[in-house]
């Protein structure tokens, strides 16, 4: 009888905790992988940030070639930059994050916000905080040659102002279900890669500015907290690059794997990534092999290098834009030695728009079982 009764208050304080705490919650606790009830899982459109560059995001006039109605599509990753959403102190303009969700929301989709920092603070947030000044190294803004200041990624009080910043996203959005992962940005320049200026001049300048591997590891220490803490029900990614070779070329490898570390404290909403798939991406890449072998431990994926719309010999089939990007998916969704690939790719919007990619997007998506 006294067997009995104590299996029964077992199996009451057990379901009690169970109502307590979501099971992401107590697997997280254990330190254990656990399934999100929002999964996330195949390809993403990815839109352009680029003022040259306008793409058809937020045109919802044609039902056949748009980024949120395709049916071969199941997210949608909007990029911006701080100064965008956060033009003045405590002043948000959040339409067009609005228009993501409210678009997302009625085709079935779910997003992913690629908010960056870095080169893209606004002014105000400049205030009072170490810069160093840089050439933007790719992507928008690039080429010119123009200097722009760069946030050093320990200075706190750069870190604070950009982290009250994510709370009020978090405060805001964590709770739309259709909203299922943020990448994770702070200790950034251009982009939410983990990448910083690292030519031979900027390592100097680096040098200078007093930077150290410690620093700025401790930095994504931070930031990964404040993600963790900021989106319970969202993943938060890191998108991989190598660390400075600051005193040596070791620290690029070093670097990586301490963050690394780092986001696999946090197994139930980490999600590691490369960006710059393609074709040609092969184990001798480090980010692509490391983010093969973590498939099936967190979630994983890839961002394309770039359009093969728009640049077909730089996505592995020059001349041939389908063909680029068919290789490109199929190099991505590879098995690792356990038979795992990834949850998810995210593709540029010009190819997810253009008429002769709806057959590849259609053999991408069954990849992922849709």
């Amino acid at each position: 009888m006294q067997q009995k009764v104590f299996l029964f208050l077992v199996l009451l304080v057990t379901s009690s905790a169970l109502l307590l705490f979501p099971a992401a919650d107590m697997a997280h606790n254990a330190g254990a992988a656990v399934t999100h009830q929002f999964a996330l899982s195949g390809i993403s459109t990815v839109n352009s940030i680029d003022a040259n560059r306008v793409g058809r995001l937020f045109d919802t006039s044609n039902p056949t070639l748009n980024a949120y109605a395709n049916p071969n599509t199941s997210g949608v990753t909007f990029r911006t930059s701080w100064a965008d959403v956060e033009p003045e102190d405590g002043k948000f303009d959040f339409s067009k994050i609005e228009t993501v969700f409210a678009n997302a929301e009625k085709n079935g989709k779910w997003v992913e916000l690629i908010l960056i920092p870095g080169f893209g603070t606004p002014a105000w947030a400049m205030q009072g905080v170490q810069t160093v000044q840089f050439a933007i190294p790719y992507g928008p803004g690039s080429g010119t040659g123009t200097l722009r200041p760069l946030p050093v990624p320990w200075d706190s009080i750069y870190l604070s102002r950009w982290f009250t910043f994510v709370k009020v996203i978090g405060q805001r959005y964590a709770g739309r279900s259709s909203f299922r992962k943020i990448a994770a940005a702070g200790p950034t320049s251009v982009s939410a890669e983990m990448s910083l200026p690292n030519s031979p001049n900027d390592i100097s300048q680096w040098e200078s500015a007093g930077y150290t591997s410690q620093k700025y590891i401790d930095a994504w220490r931070q930031t990964f907290s404040v993600y963790a803490s900021a989106f319970p029900h969202q993943y938060f990614s890191l998108a991989l690059f190598p660390g400075l070779p600051i005193p040596d070329r070791s620290q690029e490898t070093y670097t990586r794997e301490q963050v690394i570390n780092l986001g696999l404290q946090y197994p139930s909403q980490f999600a590691l990534e490369e960006d710059g798939l393609s074709a040609d991406s092969s184990n001798k890449n480090y980010g692509y092999r490391v983010v093969r072998d973590h498939s099936g431990q967190v979630a994983t994926g890839f961002m394309m290098n770039t359009s093969a719309t728009q640049r077909s010999a730089q996505m592995g089939a020059d001349g041939d834009p389908p063909l680029a990007l068919r290789k490109s998916i199929d190099k991505g969704m590879e098995p690792n030695s356990t038979g795992q690939h990834v949850n998810f790719l995210e593709i540029y919007e010009p190819d997810v728009t253009a008429q002769d990619m709806q057959p590849v997007l259609r053999y991408g998506a069954s990849l992922f079982g849709y």
